[in-house]
């Protein structure tokens, strides 16, 4: 009832007591007024007494009501908060002051099932007991009561925090937190997946740190002011500086006044570019006031990825000084090589793995009249020259392993000189290999060899002459043989036609005179033969290589001295290999050198006979020609059975003027010469001592391949 209704009822009590006291009044005849007076004053007071009471009845009533509403909002909020108690996977308990368990969540009551009852007001003490005697079951080794006096000296003393592993090997934390009224809540987390998390992100970060003070360079970040934020590595220290000393700083701490404008550029480049780095080399201001050269690489961040400013750009800080300095030499290296490349008498080309001409000297470019550098460098090398070899070959060699071995090819080009004159060069490529054993460039060297080859082939008639003249005493011999008979065959006609009779008819001697006549022509053809073959050998030959048979210039070399060594005692054998094919060389070349061997045997022969006269015996030379299959070779082998090689001239059989014989019977050239010639022609000649004694001397020419060519690798028909 609110005071309003109050009020109605006062005044309808005071109105009821003033209608009885005008009733009275007229039964007990009293005046009306002095009863309604009487009766109404203490009615008044009795209203006003109610309707203070019926308004303090109305606010309690409303007090109620309002109690009510905030009880079941409370209770609907306390069902909220222990619905999400309940959902929690934490384990949440409330001691009151007395210690004593006055609320747990689902999470507590689904393990207090394996601890036994946990019933409202259970002790602290006893809840302690019974997780410590969980424990000791599941882990013997735990002391269950040290742990429990453990446990609640550590709730006693209120610790905030206490981490622990479970038998499980689980990783908890148990937080207590006081309320005012003294109450502790006390919640139990599983914080493995945590502390995994933090192991892991330590141990990345160990790694990181590691990773960082192992590097050599410097690395840093900076905010948008430009000051660095962080740096690592460098090995602690730059330019004198630890790390501490130059965050907070600005790079110009570090940056020579003149360098700075280069750091500005990169910076604004890098803000303009984000994520691509710019490179800036500059000269550094160390500690002490030193200067070294360093190169920082920095870059932008994208907007998102710039920590809102504080990783405005970020780089490293390598110190370059020794590179600056080795570049410095390297330069100057360059410099003084280009000037002895530039300046040496040979032609130098370099090409690198794409055959791209890279260098060429000034020797190269005299050869390329009307042309210039621009015209070379930086081609292919097959689109601006012209080369025999090839591209194969070279393609091969930059493909090779780098533990097969490779070597160097050379071959011949014919120049045109400003006067019009053909000039020789001799022409070598070889590869360069790098570090690893690759080949990364070819040089090609040409030599002019055209004065050379004349001098040479002057050598080579002249050594000719000298075999020619060493041979005179018994080619005069074996034509004065034939000449010899052709004068008795001549003075036995003579004779006989004399001691004929006048009436002789011609007819009748006409046999006799045919007899005689003929063994003089042969004799006279014999003779011309050995004229002929002895102008053959003389006669200047052409340099140039053809195709030869190795068996038929043995040949006809041994002919010319068959009768000088028969003269001698020495036996000259003939061993040629039947179907043996035709080889590149040039023949009267191979026979100078064939006789050169022939004429050192005989001579090893009779050294042999001098050391011994009693053993004097004379001896033989084997000539023989073999065809070897796997290494497409042709032989010639000349052998005897004299005195050998001596070991000290082995190694130098072929240097010019090495020679065992005295000074009035050789000049130590014929060796020489007979390898020069043997090379000329892309052979090669080897000798050795034989072990039944005596030397062995070999000439390997490449063979005819099926097309007719030597079967010589690498150069183009």
């Amino acid at each position: 009832m609110d005071a309003g209704g109050a009020s109605v009822i006062g005044i309808a009590i005071a109105a009821a007591f003033a209608v009885a006291g005008v009733a009275v009044s007229v039964m007990w005849q009293a005046p009306a007024w002095l009863l309604s007076t009487m009766l109404s004053v203490p009615l008044v007071g009795a209203t006003i007494l109610l309707w203070r009471m019926t308004l303090r009845a109305a606010r309690y009533c409303a007090s109620t009501r309002q109690f009510d509403t905030t009880a079941v909002r409370l209770r609907a909020e306390r069902d909220q908060l222990v619905e999400a108690a309940d959902a929690l996977p934490n384990t949440i308990t409330v001691y009151d002051a007395d210690e004593r368990l006055v609320f747990w969540n689902a999470a507590t009551g689904q393990l207090a099932r394996s601890l036994g009852e946990l019933p409202t007001g259970q002790r602290l003490e006893d809840v302690v007991e019974a997780v410590a005697s969980r424990i000791h079951a599941l882990d013997p080794s735990v002391d269950p009561k040290q742990w429990k006096a453990d446990e609640l000296r550590r709730f006693r003393a209120r610790e905030p925090t206490t981490d622990r592993i479970s038998p499980e090997g689980r990783f908890i934390r148990l937080s207590r937190v006081v309320i005012s009224d003294g109450r502790v809540v006390q919640i139990r987390s599983d914080i493995t997946d945590l502390k995994q998390s933090e192991a892991a992100a330590h141990a990345a970060q160990k790694r990181f740190d590691m990773l960082i003070n192992s590097l050599s360079d410097m690395v840093y970040s900076a905010d948008r002011s430009g000051r660095i934020n962080y740096v690592g590595g460098g090995k602690g220290m730059l330019l004198g500086y630890s790390h501490e000393e130059i965050v907070g700083d600005l790079p110009d701490k570090i940056y020579h006044p003149d360098d700075l404008p280069r750091l500005h550029e990169c910076i604004e480049w890098a803000v303009n570019n984000r994520g691509k780095p710019g490179i800036v080399p500059f000269r550094a201001i160390g500690k002490d006031g030193s200067t070294r050269y360093l190169e920082e690489r920095l870059s932008a961040p994208e907007d998102e990825d710039n920590l809102d400013g504080q990783l405005a750009f970020a780089g490293t800080m390598r110190d370059v000084q020794e590179q600056h300095d080795l570049a410095q030499r390297l330069r100057y290296e360059l410099q003084r090589l280009n000037s002895v490349i530039q300046s040496t008498g040979a032609h130098i080309m370099v090409v690198d793995r794409d055959l791209r001409i890279i260098v060429v000297n000034a020797g190269f470019m005299s050869l390329m009249p009307g042309r210039s550098v621009a015209d070379f460098v930086g081609h292919p090398m097959y689109d601006v020259i012209e080369t025999p070899v090839d591209s194969a070959v070279f393609t091969a060699w930059f493909r090779a392993d780098p533990s097969h071995a490779i070597s160097g090819i050379t071959y011949e080009k014919v120049f045109v000189d400003p006067g019009g004159r053909q000039r020789i060069h001799h022409i070598t490529a070889n590869p360069v290999r790098d570090e690893t054993g690759h080949v990364e460039h070819i040089v090609f060297v040409a030599v002019d060899e055209t004065d050379r080859r004349a001098t040479e082939l002057e050598l080579f008639a002249a050594s000719r002459l000298a075999t020619l003249g060493e041979m005179a005493s018994g080619v005069a011999h074996e034509i004065n043989q034939p000449l010899t008979i052709i004068q008795l065959g001549l003075e036995n006609l003579a004779e006989q036609i004399k001691d004929m009779s006048p009436e002789t008819r011609l007819a009748d001697i006409r046999g006799m005179i045919d007899d005689k006549l003929s063994r003089i022509v042969g004799q006279t053809e014999r003779a011309a033969m050995i004229i002929n073959d002895l102008k053959g050998f003389a006669r200047r030959s052409d340099e140039a290589s053809t195709l030869i048979d190795v068996s038929q210039a043995v040949g006809a070399a041994a002919a010319l001295l068959r009768e000088q060594l028969r003269i001698l005692d020495v036996e000259l054998a003939l061993d040629f290999a039947l179907h043996c094919p035709r080889a590149m060389g040039n023949s009267g070349r191979l026979q100078q050198v064939i006789l050169n061997l022939i004429l050192n045997a005989r001579d090893a022969i009779q050294a042999r006979d001098s050391m011994d006269d009693a053993m004097s015996r004379g001896g033989t030379v084997h000539l023989r020609t073999r065809y070897e299959v796997a290494s497409r070779k042709v032989l010639a082998i000349v052998e005897d059975d004299g005195a050998g090689i001596p070991d000290a001239i082995l190694p130098r059989l072929f240097e010019p003027f090495v020679t065992t014989k005295p000074t009035s019977q050789g000049t130590g050239l014929g060796l020489s010469v007979s390898y020069q010639i043997v090379r000329q022609m892309g052979g090669t000649i080897a000798g050795e001592n034989r072990a039944e004694g005596g030397a062995r001397f070999t000439v390997a020419l490449d063979a005819a391949h099926a097309g007719g060519a030597a079967d010589t690798p690498g150069l183009a028909p």
